[in-house]
């Protein structure tokens, strides 16, 4: 199945193709259906053809051969969150995987494009086997409950129906870095310092772990693929101003390993530090980098500033 960004002339079939999973008999084929619930338009391909033009939105399909199969709508919800909806799949192609795939790709979208670390969705509340699906993908229902607008409620069997709201931090699973993570962090530490042509005494390695482990002036988190590996890490401190009350986060070191790149990971690590920035009250997050370091620097050109500062250094032992 290819995944790509919807065009305008697609609207009425993607409109029909959600029409389909969601109402009627056809819906009833899929086990998303809405249909014991809902009897009116899903949704119409002028709704469809603006959330294509829309600047903070898009509509993501999913295309096996000539035929659009799924199809899912993102829009910038706030400047850290994505929204998630108009999610459908053809009834005949449910149970295949094909919601996953296109679910992931939609919070990569979402990262990629809009640098969201977190997805927002809403679900009938009554819809209690879907909400169970995006639980097992890393979906946690809130407490925020959203009564269905009047006009949604047109033909509706029951007269009360609400939306539950489904949030997602998004990337890679990260983990703090505990005293039993010393074998699978160490040989990323060592492929880092390699890349940058470094070499460091034992007793320092030793050293920054132990206080990666105290978690006090240091932090850090690994990043681990689907069975557990750790394929990554990033390390941040924080520290006072002279230009800001509220201090700065320094992310001092982030590597994902080699056969682990451009999937994401290294974007979710930052987002993750911003994240702990903004809880922590930070003014900013800043780094540095080799000025050859390009496909870290094509990331980071999408993520940040580069302010042209020049970075100077003098050893004092």
């Amino acid at each position: 199945m290819q995944i790509r960004v919807a065009r305008r002339d697609e609207a009425a079939v993607i409109a029909d193709l959600v029409q389909s999973a969601y109402r009627g008999d056809s819906g009833r084929r899929g086990w998303t259906t809405e249909s014991d619930l809902l009897d009116n338009q899903r949704i119409g391909a002028d709704e469809v053809r603006a959330i294509i033009d829309g600047t903070d939105s898009a509509v993501l399909v999913g295309q096996d051969g000539e035929r659009i199969i799924a199809c899912a709508e993102l829009r910038r919800f706030d400047d850290h969150t994505a929204y998630f909806g108009m999610f459908a799949v053809d009834p005949d192609q449910q149970n295949a995987g094909v919601g996953r795939q296109l679910l992931t790709a939609a919070e990569q979208f979402a990262q990629q494009t809009w640098h969201a670390d977190t997805m927002r969705m809403m679900v009938i509340d009554l819809r209690t086997e879907l909400i169970d699906w995006y639980h097992r993908r890393g979906y946690q229902r809130t407490d925020e409950v959203i009564p269905m607008p009047e006009e949604f409620l047109v033909g509706a069997s029951q007269p009360d129906l609400k939306f539950a709201v489904l949030t997602k931090r998004l990337g890679p699973n990260l983990t703090p870095i505990t005293a039993e993570d010393r074998d699978a962090w160490e040989p990323l530490w060592q492929g880092y310092l390699r890349f940058y042509e470094e070499q460091l005494p034992d007793a320092i390695t030793d050293d920054t772990f132990a206080r990666l482990v105290a978690d006090q002036e240091l932090h850090g988190v690994l990043a681990r693929d689907a069975d557990g590996t750790a394929i990554g890490f990033v390390h941040w401190l924080f520290h006072a101003s002279t230009w800001t009350p509220q201090g700065y986060c320094y992310l001092e070191d982030l590597f994902v390993a080699p056969d682990s790149r451009a999937h994401g990971t290294g974007a979710g690590l930052i987002a993750h530090v911003m994240h702990a920035a903004r809880e922590a009250g930070a003014a900013k997050v800043y780094w540095l980098t080799q000025q050859g370091n390009s496909r870290a620097r094509s990331l980071y050109d999408k993520v940040a500033t580069d302010t042209g500062f020049v970075h100077y250094e003098s050893e004092l032992s």
